[in-house]
């Protein structure tokens, strides 16, 4: 620590010996950096403010609708374009700034520093905006602030109307394609269902599963028609050991009421009750429709015949009498022929069951291939549909938020601050320019006086010369003034701190008198402009 304090204090001497020096520069940057500063012209601000209402219940209805694109982006954007190049010359043509450039190069420049120089922000809930300007002239920049102000005012927010007119004209178009494509695609699957018409799926499924369905139906009637057989033979070796009647009274072979038209009758009575209950079911075309007629008509014949033969009164034909009938023997006959109308029903779907496997498996080949193009038509069909569908979605919507905009009201604008002709400059700001001119000049003395003492090196203590040389030093010589040079020494540190005083002094008064120093700067300025 102690060593860092002596090199400071040994550079401080050294940078002592050309104060002068220092001071000098100080000075001279000083006084040219006061100079710039009051050469720079004085800058005018002109700004206004605007408040933009976006609220409206008809703008938050349609919003989402066709083109009702949302305000706030609308206004966005529309600051944008402000400060676009093409809006920013037409602002330099209108104000007459264009004068200032004669060329090109003057004009791309004029239109960069238009860019930089003109502000453009929200202030509040992207409601309130401000634009503000900055230029030498105050008339200029009230009359840019005016030009941005009339155009954002008087500007059309909603330019997007041709947009929207060509955004219904094309889908209007492709409507129209869509409407052709989907016709087509109507057409071409109409033909090819009238084509394969009964071999396409259906609600029972694809192919294999109608053929699964089929084959299972197949198997259940063929067990169910065992099952039925059975029953009927069983049904017919219990008759052959049950007696018809009991065998106390006989008689007349022409009484009516015998036993064999009995159970004929009474058999046709409950094949017509089964035939109402199948006719509430089925269609008069069903096999078991057709077979259970078919019996009645057979039994029918059968007791005509019988009653023809009694009618002759055949001998050698005994009857009995109804109160000598076996009930047993007589319900096992009716449920027999029960069981024969069922078989009779059974054979039938046995047949059909066997014509559909039969058909289902001789298109094998034929039936998936149908189902496959089938497939594919219903997806063409489908996605053609679906972008048909969309497309008049987007037009309706389209239709509807271009009317909603039409009858909604424009956006309001409300001019809360109008730009002013501004009578005081707002900058350069004078007074910081020069105190950090002042601290740079200051610095520039330092380093002038460090870096002379660097080039010009002298030993001001013994232990430098020793760190310096590495020799040892036996002693040092002092020096003593003489009271003429003690004088002059301490007039000379005066004199250095008046100069260093001075020069705060001049920066105080620059300060003070800066309206007038900035008339001078003018005035030199128009006499070497001229």
């Amino acid at each position: 620590m102690n060593e860092l304090v002596a090199q400071i204090v040994a550079h401080m001497r050294g940078m002592w010996r050309f104060r002068w020096w220092a001071l000098l520069g100080s000075w001279v940057l000083c006084l040219g950096g006061f100079a710039w500063v009051y050469t720079l012209p004085n800058m005018y601000e002109s700004s206004t403010r605007v408040y933009v209402d976006t609220q409206s219940a008809l703008k938050d209805a349609i919003r989402g609708l066709g083109n009702s694109s949302d305000v706030r982006e609308e206004v966005q954007k529309k600051l944008s374009e402000m400060i676009s190049v093409p809006n920013l010359k037409k602002v330099a043509r209108d104000t007459d700034m264009d004068l200032r450039a004669t060329t090109p190069l003057a004009m791309e420049k004029l239109v960069n520093r238009l860019r930089n120089t003109i502000e453009v922000r929200s202030l509040k809930n992207d409601s309130l905006y401000s634009i503000t300007y900055h230029d030498t002239d105050p008339e200029m920049a009230q009359r840019v602030v005016q030009t941005m102000l009339s155009d954002f005012v008087g500007g059309s927010l909603r330019e997007n109307n041709k947009d929207a007119t060509d955004a219904m004209l094309f889908l209007e178009e492709q409507i129209g394609i869509y409407e052709k494509r989907l016709l087509d695609a109507e057409q071409g699957l109409s033909e090819f269902k009238k084509r394969y018409v009964g071999i396409m799926p259906g609600s029972q499924g694809d192919y294999y599963q109608r053929l699964e369905a089929a084959t299972s139906r197949l198997a259940a009637l063929s067990a169910q028609y065992r099952l039925k057989e059975n029953e009927r033979d069983e049904l017919e070796s219990q008759l052959i050991g049950e007696e018809p009647t009991f065998g106390i009274e006989w008689s007349n072979t022409n009484s009516p009421s015998s036993s064999g038209v009995s159970s004929v009758d009474a058999q046709i009575d409950m094949l017509k009750i089964q035939l109402a209950q199948q006719q509430l079911r089925l269609t008069d075309r069903h096999p078991d429709v057709i077979a259970t007629i078919e019996t009645i008509a057979a039994l029918e014949g059968q007791r005509d015949q019988e009653l023809a033969e009694r009618s002759q009164g055949l001998p050698d034909r005994p009857a009995f009498n109804p109160l000598d009938q076996n009930p047993v023997y007589q319900a096992m006959k009716i449920q027999l022929g029960q069981v024969n109308v069922e078989l009779v029903g059974l054979e039938s779907s046995l047949s059909e069951a066997r014509r559909a496997v039969s058909n289902l498996k001789r298109l094998v080949d034929t039936i998936p291939e149908v189902e496959a193009r089938l497939s594919r038509l219903n997806r063409d069909y489908q996605v053609t549909k679906t972008y048909h569908d969309d497309l008049l979605n987007r037009l309706e919507a389209a239709r509807l938020g271009e009317d909603a905009n039409a009858q909604s009201d424009d956006i309001k604008f409300q001019v809360i601050d109008p730009p002013i002709l501004p009578l005081n400059p707002t900058g350069p700001n004078r007074p910081l320019f020069l105190t950090a001119i002042l601290m740079a000049s200051l610095m520039f003395g330092l380093t002038v006086s460090f870096l002379l003492d660097q080039l010009r090196p002298v030993f001001s203590t013994r232990h430098e010369l020793r760190n310096k040389t590495g020799l040892p030093v036996l002693g040092t010589i002092g020096v003593v003034l003489m009271p003429h040079q003690k004088l002059s020494t301490r007039l000379q540190t005066m004199a250095f701190a008046l100069g260093l005083l001075t020069l705060v002094g001049v920066y105080f008064g620059v300060i003070a008198m800066e309206d007038r120093f900035v008339e001078i700067a003018r005035g030199l300025q128009g006499r070497i402009s001229a």
